[in-house]
């Protein structure tokens, strides 16, 4: 096939208009288009162009079509399904199926983990995925809860396959030494190398994947489903891995032969582990169902489970392998630099995707986005009764810097509480009563809070989050009198007047009222009119419930908010260059860096707070803003604020 504009450093063919980036490495870009000639959406992972006018050279150029073609001939209604193959001088360019779905992380975190029943019945789903693909010679190498789309809501799709290995059909025998864990860089060294979510022990040693390398993965996320724990630490020296507990012992109701397949897949030996994917899933299927969990009713361990039985037929069908749904292991770091490893101190904080319906280019919009712009800024290091931070404040007023730099926002305008002006009573004064006050209908508020965020249980069996105050009490019977509960936080939002009001919170999520989460934003530059002219409230959260919020000297911020600098300042959140970012670039470009950069442990979370409607927050330079559109006809690249 013929190379659409070959000198272009981004050689996509003209038919295919992107319509956002996805994930960004040295190596490969995954954006979602639109194919404007078979008029349907879909996913393009194009490789990066090669540097200084080069070429890939014509063996590496081979192999990857090789790959691709591997690819292409297998198909499965468990795995992502590949469209088309594309050449470019770069590589090939592949043409994939959206998964309608979320990825099955988001989906316990929304949910609450599943009943023993259905861990078993989504583990004989994978299986019948990898089987298929094992035979093709294929080892997926980084099977995680963030590479299983939920299709539908209910039946797992594989995807994320960007540490995939290829080798003669049906061998399944890879080397792994691009797993080989270097944990110093010595200076003019190439980047560390980025390993998958969870790698099996042998990944880590570079020595050979295979078929088990697999099963170890499917091991782990059965484990995490089940105890909602990691069966080992993160360390990545093997030898100090402890053997994991039986999962019976962290959730009773798991009954003993599934626990006993998921252990034989955790062993640390691949000798030990089950051999195949065909072994382990008859060893499931031959696992009585636990009565109270086949009822599919939730347990009383549990709470917010709304889990189906998942069953796929594996007979006859081969399996594809694509990133298709979840792009969070890429083995590269999307801002060009090296990955920061764990080698550094570091502190933690705290003890169904929406369809966005078609928005029409309007009239052309030339006009103001926001009457006047406002934020509230909080920052806490020097708790009273909780554990000292050490770059809250540091977050708080780096993210009041780049507002007044960057975003046109007048220093006055932003309210500031900092250590021990953050009351409790002060942080609700600010919010609902000065902030409601001074923001007008037609004004834009960002409202930035780091510090502690705390979770605890109601007799509902539901969750409260709350925002811990620099007075805040450490004893659980007064949290909902000393601390800001995030239904207040719902309530404030929608208390001030302004068209707009952007949460962004660097402590993690739980426990709010927010109405669903959020989907992918379409083409800013045909949406700005439209946001301008829609109310709406939105909540950015460093991580779900119970994850820890990590920050580093490295970094000197937390993970949250170095990606929210970085994102917004250096305009890396920009996926379409339109020098406009809207809220939902700036989550998307943190749901995608901030899980990598924490090794997995952190997922933010985007929720909307109110069902006025999904538009969003809009982000833009002042210099962007000066000049309005050429043409009458159409919004410019740069409509002005």
């Amino acid at each position: 096939m013929a190379i659409v504009n070959p000198s272009n450093e981004n050689p996509i063919p003209a038919r295919f208009k992107v319509l956002e980036q996805l994930a960004r490495g040295e190596d490969e870009v995954v954006v979602r288009a639109r194919d404007t000639l078979l008029q349907r959406e879909v996913v393009l992972k194009r490789p990066m162009p090669c540097g200084f006018g080069g070429a890939p050279d014509a063996a590496e150029l081979a192999r990857s079509l090789r790959e691709a073609r591997t690819l292409a001939r297998v198909q499965h209604p468990g795995v992502v399904r590949l469209i088309d193959v594309i050449e470019t001088r770069d590589g090939p360019m592949l043409v994939m199926e959206p998964v309608p779905g979320e990825s099955l992380a988001e989906r316990v975190a929304r949910d609450g983990r599943p009943t023993p029943e259905a861990v078993r019945q989504l583990g004989i789903s994978v299986c019948a995925a990898l089987e298929v693909v094992h035979a093709a010679g294929i080892v997926h190498r980084g099977v995680s809860t963030s590479n299983l789309m939920m299709r539908d809501g209910a039946s797992p799709v594989l995807t994320g396959f960007n540490f995939a290995k290829f080798g003669p059909g049906g061998s399944g025998t890879m080397p792994g030494t691009s797993f080989l864990y270097r944990p110093t860089r010595a200076e003019g060294a190439p980047p560390a190398v980025v390993l998958p979510p969870h790698p099996a022990p042998e990944q880590i040693l570079g020595q050979l994947a295979d078929a088990r390398s697999d099963l170890f993965g499917l091991g782990w996320v059965m484990y995490e489903l089940l105890t909602g724990e990691p069966p080992y630490s993160q360390e990545v020296d093997v030898e100090r891995w402890t053997s994991p507990k039986d999962p019976r012992k962290l959730a009773s109701e798991t009954p003993r032969a599934l626990a006993d397949v998921v252990l034989k897949c955790l062993q640390t030996s691949p000798l030990k582990r089950l051999a195949s994917a065909s072994a382990v899933r008859t060893a499931l299927e031959q696992c009585a169902p636990a009565a109270a969990a086949s009822s599919g009713n939730v347990g009383a361990a549990h709470n917010k489970r709304r889990w189906k039985p998942i069953v796929i037929a594996a007979a006859g069908v081969a399996a594809l392998l694509v990133a298709g749904g979840a792009y969070v292991a890429f083995d590269h770091e999307a801002r060009g630099g090296e990955v920061l490893g764990r080698g550094e101190e570091e502190s933690t904080r705290g003890i169904g995707v929406r369809t966005r319906g078609s928005l029409e280019a309007a009239t052309p919009f030339s006009g103001k986005v926001y009457d006047d712009l406002w934020a509230v800024v909080i920052g806490i290091n020097k708790y009273q009764q909780w554990n000292p931070l050490s770059y809250a404040v540091q977050d708080a007023r780096s993210m009041k810097e780049l507002l007044v730099s960057s975003f046109g926002f007048q220093a006055d305008h932003i309210l500031e509480l900092i250590d021990e002006q953050a009351t409790g009573a002060n942080i609700r004064r600010m919010l609902g009563d000065d902030l409601r006050q001074r923001a007008k209908a037609g004004d834009g508020v960002i409202v930035f809070f780091a510090g502690h965020g705390q979770t605890a249980k109601l007799p509902s069996q539901g969750d409260m989050g709350y925002l811990v105050p620099v007075d805040g009490s450490v004893n659980e019977s007064e949290y909902y009198s000393t601390l800001v509960p995030m239904s207040a936080v719902w309530e404030i939002s929608n208390m001030i007047p302004a068209k707009h009001v952007f949460f962004a919170i660097d402590a993690c999520y739980s426990g709010l009222a927010a109405t669903s989460t959020r989907g992918m934003s379409e083409d800013s530059r045909l949406m700005v009119s439209q946001h301008a002219k829609l109310r709406s409230r939105q909540i950015l959260t460093a991580g779900a419930s119970g994850e820890p919020v990590i920050e580093k000297a490295a970094w000197g911020h937390s993970a949250f908010t170095y990606t929210l600098l970085e994102g917004l300042g250096k305009g890396l959140a920009d996926s379409d260059g339109d020098e406009v970012i809207t809220s939902t670039e700036i989550a998307n470009y943190i749901k995608t860096s901030v899980p990598r950069i924490s090794e997995h442990r952190q997922m933010p979370q985007f929720k909307i707070l109110s069902s006025d409607s999904e538009a969003d927050f809009i982000f833009m330079k002042p210099e962007a803003a000066k000049s309005e559109p050429a043409d009458s006809a159409a919004p410019s690249d740069a409509p002005p604020r």
